[in-house]
């Protein structure tokens, strides 16, 4: 049962970040930034986590995001195709992905896969 909680609570774990988009810049990029937190603070490696009944220290944290697809408010998309991009808590840069798309409309919604 212990092992079952454990788990749950890493299960749980995929889901304690937010995701910023930035308006496009100049050229026509929009940024793409992961921030990791867990119940709204800055998740920090080496530090001890608690739920109700367990902890949680984490040493390393990492996972790829792939099929970036935003949607546009006008129902279009914009899809990147063949992606993967490695984030990494121990480098800032991986948190921030880049992406080309030259258009001025509206992203409602972003999609992609861990």
């Amino acid at each position: 049962m212990i092992f079952k909680n454990r788990f749950i609570f890493l299960y749980s774990l995929l889901f304690i970040f937010t995701i910023v988009v930035h308006s496009q810049s100049d050229n026509g990029a929009v940024l793409v930034n992961f921030n990791l937190n867990w119940k709204n603070k800055s998740l920090e490696l080496n530090k001890i986590y608690h739920s109700k009944n367990d902890s949680l220290q984490i040493s390393a944290f990492k996972f790829y995001i792939s099929s970036i697809e935003f949607q546009f408010s006008d129902n279009s998309k914009f899809i990147e195709n063949n992606s993967y991009h490695l984030i990494d808590i121990e480098h800032n840069k991986s948190l921030k992905i880049a992406l080309l798309n030259n258009t001025n409309k509206i992203i409602s919604r972003i999609f992609f896969n861990i």
